[in-house]
């Protein structure tokens, strides 16, 4: 079957198309949809192929008109042929049904703590834009709206505590931190003791659960 090149573009438009038409906040389509706010960032990115009986519930709440969802259903196709052909890596939280989301900015390529944090807002565009009312009710409250603010303004060049930082990739729905972790750790600050601490630990766990 041959793929049609641009059809991770289109699928990912009409579904941020379909998603803005709907006025469903994405709190409440996650909640219908049994799953986290960003797993279904990730669905509507196309960033993780949902499966076949997910699709169609996703496609239902948005209330997709049948007479257009032949393009959509066409794009979706397409995706499920192009994650056949990935390979699959282990994860800590993704099901086997789903394929590693491409797409997430990369913060290896960052050479300073200033382009790093340029990493975080870029994730946070990633994840289309949600509400810091949004993100802190996703975070349980461990992260104010006043911090992701902080976090994410535009004359900001300090990196966050890793605490903050690994929570923020995480509520936006980054779902393997092992690359981010080791950013951190290469470009925070020495006086970060406690942080450089708490990102070692959490690449020991990563590392063991890779194994």
């Amino acid at each position: 079957m041959a793929v049609r090149l641009n059809a991770e573009a289109s699928y990912r438009n009409l579904m941020e198309h379909y998603f803005r038409e709907s006025g469903m906040p994405l709190g409440v389509l996650a909640e219908r949809m049994g799953v986290s706010p960003g797993m279904v960032t990730n669905y509507l990115r196309g960033e993780i192929v949902p499966a076949p009986p997910t699709f169609l519930h996703l496609r239902a709440l948005l209330n997709v008109p049948w007479t257009e969802s032949r393009g959509l259903d066409y794009d979706y196709v397409q995706l499920l042929v192009l994650a056949q052909t990935k390979p699959r890596r282990r994860t800590s939280k993704i099901q086997d049904r789903h394929v590693i989301p491409t797409g997430v900015p990369d913060p290896l390529v960052a050479e300073s703590a200033e382009e790093l944090v340029e990493k975080l807002r870029e994730v946070y565009r990633w994840a289309l834009r949600p509400s810091y009312r949004e993100l802190e009710k996703r975070s349980g409250g461990s992260l104010k709206r006043s911090t992701i603010g902080d976090m994410l303004h535009a004359d900001n060049k300090v990196l966050p505590r890793f605490d903050r930082y690994a929570r923020f990739l995480e509520t936006c729905g980054v779902k393997d931190l092992t690359y981010w972790v080791t950013a951190w750790r290469k470009l925070a600050p020495p006086d970060y003791s406690r942080g450089h601490w708490m990102a070692i630990r959490m690449e020991e766990r990563l590392r063991a659960h890779a194994q």
